[in-house]
């Protein structure tokens, strides 16, 4: 809310002049590449004849292999049973349960991290309960889920040793 009202006091942010220079050097550097280098590798001045023989080669196999792939079908199955045989394929699904898990992973660390550095640098506690009341409107009361949570996987001992207790120790 602090953020908002001096917006709308002092107005929105400028972008910062860092991030103008910063975009001005990638620009000047893109032009200058384009100035600077050979349009393609025969005319390029760096490459000694061998070389120059060897990237004509190498590109003409490759323009012949791009060509056979061309006219070859890839696959005679229907894009339905590509897509039934990717569903039954354990290793796609392995994939997707590690990308998903890695993800909620960092929206997990990027979410609670200030907030616990936060409390942290202020120098309080983490005062909360895990069974304490819930969040109302407006309230903080996922903060302190989250700090009670943090403090049980890091051992730490509530006053009074229940999980009732909304201070720890």
């Amino acid at each position: 809310m602090e953020d908002i009202q001096a917006w709308k006091t002092y107005g929105a942010p400028k972008p910062s002049s860092g991030c103008l220079l910063w975009c001005a050097v990638s620009a000047v550097a893109g032009i200058a590449m384009l100035l600077v280098l050979p349009r393609d590798f025969q005319s390029a001045t760096f490459f000694s004849a061998a070389d120059k023989a060897w990237l004509t080669q190498a590109h003409a196999t490759s323009k012949k292999q791009q060509q056979s792939l061309d006219t070859e079908p890839v696959c005679s199955l229907r894009p339905c049973s590509l897509l039934k045989e990717a569903a039954r394929n354990h290793k796609i699904w392995l994939c997707g349960l590690t990308a998903m898990l890695k993800n909620a992973a960092l929206v997990g660390i990027l979410f609670w991290a200030p907030i616990i550095v936060n409390s942290i640098l202020k120098g309080g506690s983490i005062d909360m309960a895990a069974g304490g009341k819930m969040p109302t409107a407006g309230g903080h009361g996922h903060r302190r889920l989250a700090a009670a949570a943090v403090a049980a996987a890091a051992g730490v001992k509530q006053k009074g040793g229940n999980s009732s207790s909304s201070a720890v120790e």
